[in-house]
Formats: structure tokens, sequence, C-alpha cells
């Protein structure tokens, strides 16, 4: 219940405008698909039913970041969105251009005054940052954003698909089309999910 109504808060308190040129629907669909092809990893690394939803949640959180540039700073957003697309970079790299921080780095500020618990914190603030030290929550939350991408289903900004994680890959012995195959009908189960965005 915990989890729920922090999801539906987080997602009522979204502006539905941005001076940033940032479309807001394209956003929620893009987080709410990661969140559910995080969920489905979960469910397919046989991850107890309480804690799978910390899957969902970290999903539905990552990009929460981009919120605070585009509402905040829409201007300076907007320049960073343009730089990312001229440049074919990773937005986040255009960010720390433009901000000397980015999404990852304000999430994980979000995450800390919403009192979220450590791992959920790591995978806001590493999601981008492939490293042996992280947890498997950050590496799911990683790869189900670059599936979302993959499957264009949403926009977070921009749509370069990085390198899913090695660990990733290990674990399912594939690549990205494989693990896409292994996760089952991914866009119905983001469709069971789009009654969010009617909150």
């Amino acid at each position: 219940v915990k989890h729920l109504a922090l999801s539906a808060a987080a997602i009522g308190a979204l502006p539905r405008k941005s001076k940033a040129g940032f479309d807001m629907d394209a956003f929620l669909l893009h987080s709410l698909a990661t969140a559910t092809i995080a969920k489905l990893f979960a469910k397919k690394l046989h991850i107890q039913t309480k804690e799978s939803f910390d899957y969902f949640l970290s999903g539905l959180l990552h990009d929460f970041g981009k919120i605070v540039f585009a509402h905040f700073m829409p201007f300076e957003f907007h320049k960073a969105l343009l730089i990312a697309k001229e440049k074919e970079i990773p937005l986040h790299e255009a960010e720390n251009e433009i901000f000397k921080i980015n999404h990852t780095q304000i999430g994980s500020l979000l995450g800390e005054k919403w009192h979220l618990p450590s791992n959920m914190l790591e995978s806001l603030k590493k999601h981008h940052y492939h490293d042996s030290s992280r947890l498997l929550l950050t590496d799911v939350v990683s790869a189900a954003n670059e599936i979302s991408k993959e499957l264009k289903i949403g926009a977070g900004g921009n749509n370069i698909v990085e390198k899913l994680p090695d660990e990733i890959i290990n674990l399912f012995g594939a690549d990205m089309k494989g693990i896409v195959a292994s996760l089952g009908d991914v866009r119905a189960e983001v469709e069971k999910v789009m009654i969010f965005i009617t909150l």
C-alpha cells in the first residue's frame, strides 16, 4: 500500500506542461514502461513479491531528476535537450555540460528527501554508471531503461540506447533482443499500468 501510494503521489505531482519543450506525457509513458520492465525482470529473477515492488518504484522514479530541471530551469534544460540531440549523446552528459550536475544526482537528492531506502537511492544515482559494485536492482533499472528506449515506449528526452549492463547480459546469457523475448509481452504489461496516466 505504501509503495502504491507513493507511485500515485509521484505521478499525480507531475506537471502536464513544460516550458522546456519536454513532452511530459511521453516522459510518463517512458517511466511507466521502465517500471513495468523492471518488475518483469524481478519476476524473471524470482525476486520475492514484496521486494519486487522496489523494482517497479525504482523504475518509475529513475528519471524524476529531469522533472526538476524541466520545471525549475526550463530554458537551460531545453538547451541540454538540444545539445543531446545535436551531438547524439546521452541526455545526462548534456546535462553535465549545462548544469555541472545531472538528473541522476538530482533524483537521488529527491529520493533522500522522500526517505527512500538505500538500494533505491543507488538505482536513482547510478543507473547510467556501470561499476562492479552496483546492486542487482540498479542493473535491472538500467537495463529496463534501455529496453524501454529500444522498444520506443514513450520518451525520456532522448532515445540513445546505451549498452546493457554486462551483469544483465551475463545473467541472461543473451543480447538485447534475447532478453526482451525472455520477458514476454512487454507492451501488453505496460498497457495494464497505463491507468496511472489518468491520475
